[in-house]
């Protein structure tokens, strides 16, 4: 297949990505807890937007499905189904082709619940290489592309964000085409967060800092003030040790300065 094929297919469909991309551009927006999820996307000179593509904005659950992708030279799927809502995303493509990657599949598909995922691939070859069912997450294959190097494969890419949020991606794949150029295809892609009871975190990541217990010496609120302990006194040199008791000191008070010789008085 060729790179003049790739790039005429790409101004070609042009019109139809705009339309499919048009109602689902809301799935791919920055959400905190939204599950979200869809079947193909590829970037490239072949490209395909994201379809079908959903994302549970208003906490119910909502569901796309398409029955054939748009014909192109870079991939062929049918039955892609895509489903979210809160804190889950779930995807479906059946009848994967794509001959530049030596890849078929009878179904792939990925689900993410409450920051946990898994993706599955069924009867699924690579470059004639019969993949296994459930892969280990972020599994690397390796496939050469005749003529034009070698294409990365990524088997349940599992990633997830400084938010929590977790991304799988059953097939992700970077193929070469030539003179520096690649493209990218994601197949069953889905997004979500982890449950809203989590303990919560501040900015810095660490957990809230817990109030005193009774019994426990030393327990300290805020920022190392010496609670339940009448008495605690902050050091008069010094903070008080986070965690434990003020302990008073003795002060030694300094010597009077001295009149110097040939030099500026001083006095005490």
């Amino acid at each position: 297949m060729r790179l003049q094929q790739l790039t005429t297919f790409a101004i070609g469909t042009g019109a139809v990505a705009a339309v499919l991309a048009a109602p689902t551009a809301p799935a791919l927006a920055d959400s905190e807890a939204h599950g979200s999820a869809y079947g193909v996307r590829a970037i490239g000179p072949v490209a395909v937007p994201a379809v079908p593509s959903v994302t549970s904005t208003d906490g119910r659950p909502v569901r796309e499905s398409l029955v054939r992708l748009p014909g192109n030279s870079l991939i062929k799927a049918s039955g892609l189904n895509a489903a979210a809502r809160p804190g889950q995303g779930s995807a479906s493509v059946a009848d994967v082709k794509s001959e530049r990657l030596g890849l078929t599949a009878r179904s792939v598909t990925a689900k993410c619940v409450n920051g946990k995922g898994v993706s599955e691939l069924a009867d699924a070859r690579l470059a004639g290489r019969p993949l296994a069912l459930r892969a280990k997450p972020n599994s690397s294959v390796a496939v050469p592309v005749p003529g034009l190097g070698t294409a990365e494969v990524v088997l349940n890419k599992q990633t997830r964000d400084s938010r929590g949020r977790l991304n799988v991606t059953a097939i992700d794949a970077t193929v070469p085409l030539g003179k520096g150029r690649t493209e990218k295809l994601s197949i069953a892609s889905v997004r979500c967060a982890p449950p809203a009871a989590a303990a919560p975190r501040d900015q810095q990541g660490a957990p809230p800092t817990s109030a005193a217990q009774p019994g426990r010496p030393g327990a300290a609120g805020g920022h190392g003030s010496a609670v339940g302990h009448p008495g605690a006194g902050a050091q008069p040199n010094g903070p008080a040790h986070p965690g434990s008791a003020a302990q008073p000191r003795s002060v030694v008070k300094a010597p009077a300065p001295r009149p110097v010789t040939g030099d500026l008085p001083v006095t005490g």
